[in-house]
């Protein structure tokens, strides 16, 4: 994702202390009609040894419907290797 310079943070102890104080997100997702479903989330961050931010974890009840729609995306993507628990955070 495309952070511009102005918002970039790499204080990791502000980056904490957001996400500690902060613990829900919300999960955006397109249907192939371009439809937007959203869920509020719970997030678990997720640091390494050094107190940065290497992951957010976080949990979508099955009957959500965007389970469904994640689980088309994925049978339709050419790998079937399992989708990833943990998306590591990265900066660019």
């Amino acid at each position: 994702m495309y952070i511009p310079r102005s918002f970039e943070c790499d204080d990791s102890v502000a980056i904490r202390t957001l996400l500690e104080k902060h613990s829900f997100g919300v999960l955006v997702t397109t249907t192939t009609s371009g439809r937007s479903l959203a869920s509020h989330l719970p997030f678990l961050p997720c640091f390494d040894e050094t107190g940065k931010l290497v992951c957010l974890r976080g949990h979508l009840a099955r009957a959500n419907p965007q389970v469904i729609l994640l689980q088309r995306q994925r049978s339709s993507r050419s790998s079937k290797a399992p989708m990833p628990l943990c998306h590591p955070a990265t900066t660019t």
